[in-house]
């Protein structure tokens, strides 16, 4: 934890030092490109774009300025608590972690760029220039959803990806499908969990890019996002079924609904920035974090998850629903992050850590708001970990380096999501699965859920693999879809018990069908969100 600390202090820091050291006509000196960068990403180090006046306190005394040409790389080389040691050329100086009418002129140029939110120093004053700014929202910047939400761009991706109308066209007629069989309650029935048909459910709406704004299906994800918040409790766990306003828990699809839940609503949160989700987002969250510390029986398994909270072993599957939960909290922070912040700056609050969350303190020294969904990045490098942990023979096992196609598909897809799409294990798995065919009439393991988690690594492959499975996957589901518009699940399936409540294998094949525009490839996400 003291870790986690010292690099977010790290960070606030490098901000506070990026809004300080720009000249006060920021218009005509600030490094826009450099300053818009995404907020973790901003250096500690600054490269000047004109002269600026370094402010000097000595002896606890404003003592003038000196002047830095332009050129100047300034370092952050210390924080001492409401001061930054900075060194520049073989000097060093020590200056407030704060600044005069700097921070709101920075702001303004940012958000004239359509930039995050700058972090207000304690005590800046307001630009009703800035405030006059629209900028674009979060999603509209956030290059994970940008595709999906504009038809464009999701019409583009259809055509260089390997979709088409056909594809479309099924995509829309499944929806149709939930939106016609949603119950009243908002939830949809599933034999296996309605809870976990419901997060898919919503998930699948959401992947198409529709909002509360979508004149078709915009009731039907409100009221799906509602049962989803209901289903949380005040311990932060997720129901597995609801009877009436009792949450039913426990059983082996407790944390396959906890992941499920939490990967739905973030992803709603980041889109929609629904306020009622935050705090019962925040609970389900942490549940998973906490989850991943109990201690194992055997050392394998440590970093993983399983059926329960408190499990004492992990298996792939299971783990690997918390794992992209918990990276889809990572963007629903930033969206919440970015809110604090610019609240902070609009109210003319400060911005301070405490305990390690970003919490605003207003001037009269009591708290604003603060940062939700903190997962510690020790959390995702331990997941890595028990990701290895299973592999072996080209492939991914369920508890053990046995490798199976489903399982196959879940490790490369973890592994590509944590930043390891290019490690030599993952390529080979990835020849693996491109050796694998889709085939309706006799595949029997878990085919549905197979075909998602092996559609998507394959899509973030790239290549020969992606195009060769795109286009039998695209054939295979648009060929076997009902004429209402659901699917039902392939004969031989071990899943064939879901076919009297259809919204799981309709849910996953619409999802299926989404790929080519729901998230980019990882890398050129990270690389887009560097910028």
């Amino acid at each position: 934890m003291k870790a986690v600390m010292k690099k977010m202090q790290r960070t606030l820091a490098a901000a506070l030092l990026a809004t300080a050291l720009v000249a006060i006509h920021a218009a005509d000196t600030v490094d826009l490109a450099q300053l818009a960068r995404d907020r973790r990403e901003w250096p500690a180090e600054v490269a000047l774009t004109a002269s600026v006046a370094m402010p000097l306190k000595i002896g606890g005394f404003n003592s003038g300025s000196a002047d830095l040409p332009p050129g100047t790389t300034v370092k952050l080389l210390e924080v001492r608590g409401e001061t930054l040691l900075v060194g520049y050329g073989s000097a060093s100086k020590t200056i407030p972690a704060t600044s005069t009418d700097l921070a709101a002129r920075v702001l303004a140029a940012r958000q004239a760029q359509n930039s995050p939110a700058a972090l207000s120093a304690p005590g800046a004053p307001w630009s009703p220039r800035a405030a006059a700014v629209t900028t674009k929202t979060h999603a509209e910047k956030d290059s994970w959803f940008m595709w999906r939400l504009d038809p464009a761009k999701r019409a583009l991706r259809l055509q260089q990806e390997g979709g088409g109308d056909a594809s479309e066209h099924a995509v829309i007629a499944g929806l149709r499908w939930l939106k016609k069989n949603q119950r009243a309650d908002g939830f949809w029935d599933c034999a296996y969990s309605e809870v976990a048909g419901t997060a898919l459910a919503t998930l699948a709406l959401l992947g198409h890019g529709e909002t509360d704004k979508s004149p078709e299906f915009g009731a039907t994800l409100e009221k799906a996002i509602d049962a989803l918040i209901s289903t949380i409790g005040e311990d932060g766990l997720v129901a597995i079924n609801m009877e009436g306003s009792t949450r039913r828990r426990g059983g082996v699809a407790q944390m396959y609904c906890q992941g499920q839940v939490v990967e739905a609503l973030a992803e709603a949160y980041a889109i929609l920035g629904y306020s009622k989700i935050r705090e019962v987002l925040d609970r389900a969250v942490a549940v998973i974090v906490r989850a991943q510390d109990v201690e194992k029986a055997n050392p394998r398994d440590m970093g993983g998850w399983r059926y329960s909270p408190d499990a004492r072993d992990s298996d792939l599957s299971v783990s690997g629903w918390q794992i992209m939960a918990l990276k889809l909290a990572i963007h629903a922070r930033d969206r919440q992050l970015d809110d604090v912040v610019e609240n902070a700056v609009q109210q003319q609050w400060g911005v301070q850590l405490v305990r390690g969350r970003v919490r605003a303190a207003r001037t009269d020294g009591t708290e604003g708001p603060r940062e939700y969904f903190v997962v510690p990045p020790v959390v995702f490098d331990q997941a890595l970990q028990y990701v290895w942990n299973v592999y072996g023979n080209a492939g991914f096992g369920y508890t053990g380096p046995t490798p199976t196609t489903a399982m196959t598909g879940v490790g490369v897809l973890c592994a590509q999501f944590l930043g390891h799409g290019n490690d030599q294990r993952v390529q080979e798995s990835l020849v693996t699965l491109h050796k694998h065919r889709p085939d309706w009439k006799t595949e029997n393991q878990h085919v549905f859920y197979s075909w998602y988690f092996v559609t998507q690594a394959l899509f973030q492959g790239g290549g020969t693999g992606w195009k060769d499975w795109s286009k039998a996957m695209r054939d295979t589901l648009v060929r076997e879809q009902d004429r209402d518009g659901h699917w039902p699940i392939p004969p031989r399936s071990d899943e064939r018990m879901l076919n009297a409540t259809p919204v799981f294998g309709t849910a996953l094949a619409t999802l299926i069908l989404e790929t080519y525009y729901r998230y980019p490839r990882v890398t050129l996400a990270e690389s887009a969100s560097r910028r």
